[in-house]
């Protein structure tokens, strides 16, 4: 039986940044999700799969403020919780915006793969090969 990888979930609709992102991860360890859509990502959620979400600020469609939003409405009242991280390029105020919304952690982008890592690690447990 093979161990069981933390899903991360990717949603950002830069497709050469969510292939980066997979290649990255899954050499670490982690099993990946990408969603191009704030819609693909909920309905992931929705599903139950993830352990954590890496989360565009800038999303087409839905944001990822409603989307950080929606995602804390849909976890049952003592469920677990599901950690946020969202990434953007647009400083402070977008930071404040965020942890608001409900994320748990807020990288500014671009952002160094290591300390990404680094962010993951205080949310998940380290994959197992």
């Amino acid at each position: 039986m093979s161990p069981v990888r933390p899903v991360i979930l990717v949603a950002d609709d830069d497709r050469a940044l969510c292939d980066l992102l997979r290649e990255f991860l899954e050499e670490e360890g982690y099993a990946v999700v990408c969603a191009g859509t704030g819609q693909a990502a909920l309905a992931i959620i929705e599903a139950g799969d993830p352990d954590l979400l890496l989360l565009d600020w800038r999303l087409s469609g839905l944001d990822g403020a409603e989307v950080c939003r929606r995602a804390r409405a849909l976890a049952p009242p003592g469920g677990r919780r599901l950690p946020i991280v969202v990434a953007s390029a647009f400083g402070d105020a977008e930071r404040a915006a965020a942890l608001g919304a409900g994320a748990d952690e807020y990288v500014a982008k671009p952002f160094e793969l290591d300390a990404l890592l680094a962010v993951i690690a205080r949310y998940l447990p380290a994959p197992r090969a």
